[in-house]
This record gives C-alpha cells, structure tokens and sequence, in this order.
C-alpha cells in the first residue's frame, strides 16, 4: 500500500510544521483524539502564560556574559562580555536560569531556527546578588538559532511517528477522510494510547524543575 504523501513531505522536509499540525488536528478532531488535539493546537498558536509548558522547549541555559569593573576608580580591571562561570551565582538562582521556556508558536520557532541572530535575555536585575567583587555593568544571557533548531526537530520527530502509525493503521491519510468502519472501539482508544505515547515522549524531555523568570520575552533584544 501506497504511504501517505504527508510522511514523504515530513521526510523530505517538503512540508511546514504549522501545515502538519492542522493536518492532525483535523484527524484527531474527527477520531476524538481530544488529548493529540490540544497538544497539536498549543504547538500551532503557542503557550499561554498559564499554560505548563513542555520540556523540550526550555531553552536551558544558553551561554552568560558580563560586563563590569573590579577595583576602585584608581586601579581597576575593566571586562566587557566575558562568559561567566555558572558557579559565581547562587545556588538558588541556578535553577531559575537554566529554566528558560519558549511559549511561541512552532513557526516563529522556525524563523529563530534560521536566524544567524543570537537571541538574548537582559539578566542585569540579577547582579547584586552575584558576589565575586565585580561591579557589573550588564549581564546577558544568549541562546544561538541550533538550540530552536532542536525544539523544531523534536516536534518534527514526533510527527512523523504519529503520522506513520495513523497511516499503519488507518490507511492511506491523503484524503484526511479516514474509514474507522473496520476498527472497534477499544481499538481506537489503543491506538490513541500509542499515539499519545509518542507525545508524552517528547514532553518529558527533562532539563530542570518548573522555575523560571517571569516576563523574560526571549528575542526581543537580538545581536548578531
């Protein structure tokens, strides 16, 4: 039997994200996959700030540069965007800035991916709780475009599977019209199991707990 022309697109990389997401919201709508659904609308429209977002997009911790003085007005050391070791900040605060989520939308994911910007992240508010003697200037902490490129490829990834094991058991999905005819009830509930599986998958990715600074707007300060 032929394969659905959608996982020779995903293959080939001949299809967008945001078309492939529609693609199964409209299967799941039709089978009341209600779980696969709302997982592949959130993906589409992005996080809410209410919304727990999944693993696999915290961005971690990205690579911390500071600027600042060390010294008095007479002698003094000048810096100017050295990385700074994860150890100089507190242990409490470690965790807040390996947790850096990204609520928007697969496709702005997608532009990031592509950019050769670096995306950043002001962490200035931070320095007077970092003591090492250094008066800081700035702080800034950035995210190159490969580490979008990942959030992409883990959804891309796991479309592909969803979209292999509907084809495998429904048919051919080019007409997004499937016969269910053939298939018990229990059937369909198993196979919406498998199916979620390869979601829950994805989003117990684990890179921290669930700690993260609020109103972060990662990207809206972009250097080249």
């Amino acid at each position: 039997m032929a394969k659905s022309k959608i996982l020779i697109q995903l293959v080939n990389n001949e299809i967008s994200l945001d078309v492939a997401l529609k693609r199964l919201m409209l299967i799941c709508n039709d089978l009341n996959y209600n779980e696969i659904y709302e997982w592949a609308e959130k993906e589409l429209n992005g996080y809410n700030d209410d919304d727990k977002v999944p693993e696999y997009r915290n961005l971690g911790n990205g690579i911390i540069v500071y600027s600042g003085l060390k010294g008095n007005s007479l002698s003094h050391l000048k810096f100017t965007n050295q990385p700074m070791p994860i150890h100089w900040i507190p242990s409490e605060l470690q965790q807040i800035i390996l947790n850096n989520y990204e609520r928007s939308p697969v496709m702005s994911i997608v532009d990031k991916s592509k950019s050769n910007k670096d995306f950043s992240k002001d962490l200035t508010a931070l320095s007077s709780l970092i003591k090492v003697g250094i008066a800081f200037t700035s702080i800034t902490q950035k995210f190159d475009s490969f580490t979008f490129g990942e959030i992409a490829n883990k959804i891309s990834n796991v479309l592909f599977k969803i979209f292999m094991k509907l084809d495998s058991e429904y048919g051919n999905l080019d007409s997004l019209d499937l016969d269910i005819s053939k298939k018990e009830k229990q059937e369909i509930i198993y196979i919406e199991k498998v199916l979620l599986s390869y979601v829950n998958e994805l989003k117990c990715i684990k890179i921290g707990d669930n700690n993260e600074i609020k109103d972060s707007n990662i990207g809206e300060s972009n250097e080249n």
